[in-house]
Order: structure tokens, then sequence, then C-alpha cells
């Protein structure tokens, strides 16, 4: 019952392995996040007709190789807030000091995405993994492969609003929440 169409031709992202998309409709924007050398977030306008060209890679360097080892020390997850007025990209540490996880926030002026981000360390994270808004709020759940899961506010990326510890989790990674519910879901794919 789906069949589906390549639009246009293949196109870079300006990195060296795309990892995670990100889609605006309200702005008719796709941000690609990549991880490797070259990592970062590369954005492109689209429309039924296709993708346009992807911008300027705007780099986050993390002392990657290609191929890329993982699934430590890499981009993880990237996603535009609920009201489109930022994208957010959360990026996987390996638990030492030299690479810590963090979110870059990038504001979105005039409709376009900010080369420039703020990075947030968010207290006792360390390998930030799946992230998704909680609808209706200004909060995130973000999964941390280290220990569970977190709940983030935008307004202050530094002090968890809350932390869940799974007790004998291995490595809790994709985060999603669901709106008729109003319940959080966090996978571990080594246990599931």
């Amino acid at each position: 019952p789906l069949k589906l169409t390549l639009l246009g031709s293949p196109a870079t992202t300006n990195g060296d392995f795309p990892v995670t998309i990100a889609v605006s409709s309200s702005l008719g924007i796709a941000c690609v996040g990549n991880t490797g050398v070259r990592s970062g977030v590369s954005c492109a306008s689209y429309s039924e007709g296709g993708l346009g060209a992807f911008d300027t890679l705007r780099s986050i360097p993390l002392g990657q190789t290609n191929p890329a080892t993982g699934p430590l020390n890499g981009i993880a997850d990237v996603f535009f807030t609920e009201s489109s007025k930022a994208l957010v990209v959360t990026v996987k540490g390996d638990t030492t000091a030299a690479h810590p996880g963090f979110i870059a926030t990038y504001l979105i002026t005039d409709g376009k995405v900010s080369y420039s981000n703020t990075e947030t360390h968010p207290a006792g994270t360390a390998v930030l993994f799946g992230s998704t808004v909680i609808p209706g709020t200004n909060n995130l759940l973000v999964s941390d492969a280290s220990f569970g899961a977190v709940i983030l506010s935008l307004s202050n990326l530094t002090t968890p609003l809350a932390v869940t510890n799974i007790t004998d989790q291995k490595a809790t990674c994709w985060a999603i929440t669901s709106s008729v519910t109003g319940t959080g879901f966090v996978d571990d794919p080594v246990l599931s």
C-alpha cells in the first residue's frame, strides 16, 4: 500500500555519516545531524518537489574518526522545538571528562537556523541519546545510556527537572512521548 518515490536527486548533507533528521513543516526546513570527522548539522529547504541544497555544516567537533566509532561520542538526535523557534541537538558523550555529553541549541531567526549554538551540559548526564519534546510543555524527555533518563526544561537545560535511574539498564537509547496517554517511553536495545 505504500510506494516511496525519490523526489529530485540524492544530496550531500556536508558531513560524514548522517544519523538523524528533523523537519519543521512550519518553516519548510529539514536538518540532518552528522557524525564522524565532519560532525554537526546541515539544513535545507523542502517542499512537495523535494529538498533544496543543504547549507554549510554547523560544525560540532567531536574528535571522531571515519568511519565513526560509536555509539559513544557522536551526534545522537536533532529536533525542532514545538514552537520551531530553536533546533536542538543532543550529543552523546563517552562518560569521560574529555567528551561529556551535551545539548547544542541553535536559535531560529527570520526562518533560518543560526550558525552559532549554545552548548549546555545537564548536571549528572553523560551519554545523552534519544530525545523528544513533551507535548504542550517547554520540557524534553532525554534518555541517557549511562543510567536512564532525565526531564529537562528548555528554559534551563543545566539542571534536570527529574532524573530516572533504571535499575540494571544496559543502554537506554531512544525516547518518545505519547500525547494520547501523557506517557514517556525509553528503550534499551540490549534488554529489549
